[in-house]
């Protein structure tokens, strides 16, 4: 179909209409696909907006699909998460999201929740009839299976988090073992100062780079060791903070000195692989000692300098990751918002449950039902504010 400016044809272009409701926003829709020549498309748009057309805001399209009660607010948000996953395991994450599924969860949550409540409240509404009200102890199975859920959803943020912000690697060890190196070998570009002496890197320095599905921050931070230069131990600080943040820790050696009683400290975590470096100028009989003392946890040995091994840290790295996050097809939180709304509905579930086993009045275990209830519906946007709306969609991009 040709679009006109006055008499003169601007572009031949293809216009699709959609009836509300079956659009995407669930109002009459209509789409101009036309050549890419940016001319055309602000002239396409200066046309429209003198026909009284405005502007999109940000999220606008999926605001109003929210609105009008095509998709829920978990699938809202899991627009936003598509957008800007920069990984499969995110991509992967926010389709669950997109399709319903954390949506259909909670709403299960709140039907279950609901039952509950009409219970209890049959029973106050009855309290002087001739009425056999349901045991506590069953009422106590129906609240448990509840919060089973409950918990289920809100302990799989730790992995949601590791799949939409990516997974904190920092690389520790003593000053000179090669840390620096590790990075620029893991990112294969220069990126971190590599030096002979000790005590060069005074900073975290933070990078990412992707491996197996996932997205690595990775964190090359100040060698531990005791100091006196009082920056340097800022630095040496900061290390032994980015440890206990760490998702996954690469303590680097090296394998051409003594083994240190003290590295205990950093080897023996779960979430701890011990990078044995250096191996390109050590005799076999000091690999063999490292590789002997380390058996008994997750070590490597590589050459950073010579780039050997590298894949090997990404391979193992990768397979803790998915031990950590579980299947691609679980069910996963990846919002904040959503996993604090689960953390406040957990506490008033348990002091309902509290209050069902010290025998007290229905009323204030509905009370805290409710409340319980009240939170479900958040993260659904059956009562969501104006400023929690403006909050999440602010960051969208325009046109979704």
């Amino acid at each position: 179909m040709n679009i006109f400016e006055g008499n003169d044809v601007l572009d031949n272009a293809i216009i699709i209409f959609y009836k509300e409701p079956a659009s995407y926003t669930g109002e009459d829709l209509v789409e101009i696909s036309c050549h890419g020549s940016p001319f055309i498309i602000n002239k396409i748009i200066e046309l429209c907006t003198k026909k009284g057309a405005a502007l999109a805001q940000p999220g606008e399209f999926t605001r109003r699909a929210f609105i009008n009660g095509k998709i829920d607010l978990t699938q809202a948000e899991a627009v936003a998460d598509l957008v800007f996953s920069q990984t499969q395991s995110a991509h992967k994450a926010a389709m669950h999201l997109l399709e319903g599924d954390v949506g259909r969860e909670i709403e299960t949550l709140r039907k279950d929740l609901i039952d509950l409540i009409s219970i209890l409240e049959l029973e106050l509404d009855f309290a002087d009839n001739e009425i056999d009200p349901l045991p506590i102890s069953d009422q106590i199975i129906m609240l448990d299976k509840i919060l089973k859920i409950n918990n289920f959803l809100l302990n799989s943020y730790s992995c949601g988090k590791i799949i939409k912000q990516g997974a904190l690697v920092p690389i520790i060890g003593p000053p000179n073992s090669g840390k620096s190196s590790l990075l620029n070998a893991l990112l294969n570009k220069e990126r971190a100062i590599v030096t002979p002496y000790p005590g060069t890197t005074r900073d975290s320095l933070e990078e990412t780079v992707q491996t197996g599905g996932y997205l690595l921050r990775l964190l090359d931070t100040a060698g531990i060791r005791k100091t006196k230069n009082p920056i340097e131990k800022l630095g040496i600080n900061r290390t032994k903070d980015c440890i206990n943040k760490g998702d996954i820790v690469l303590f680097v050696v090296d394998v051409t000195g003594p083994i240190k009683r003290d590295w205990s400290n950093y080897y023996k975590r779960e979430n701890v692989i011990t990078v044995i470096n250096k191996i390109d100028i050590a005799s076999k009989e000091e690999i063999a000692r490292y590789d002997m003392h380390f058996k008994r946890h997750p070590h490597v040995q590589i050459s950073a300098k010579n780039r050997i091994g590298i894949d090997n840290i990404k391979s193992i790295i990768a397979k803790m990751l998915s031990l950590k996050t579980g299947s691609s097809d679980s069910l996963i939180i990846t919002n904040q918002r959503q996993a604090q709304n689960l953390r406040v509905a957990r506490s008033y579930l348990l002091n309902a449950k509290k209050h069902l086993n010290y025998n007290l009045s229905p009323e204030i275990i509905i009370a805290d039902l409710r409340q319980a209830l009240g939170e479900y519906d958040k993260i659904l946007g059956k009562t969501s504010t104006e400023e929690i709306l403006n909050n999440i969609f602010q960051n969208f991009c325009i046109g979704k």
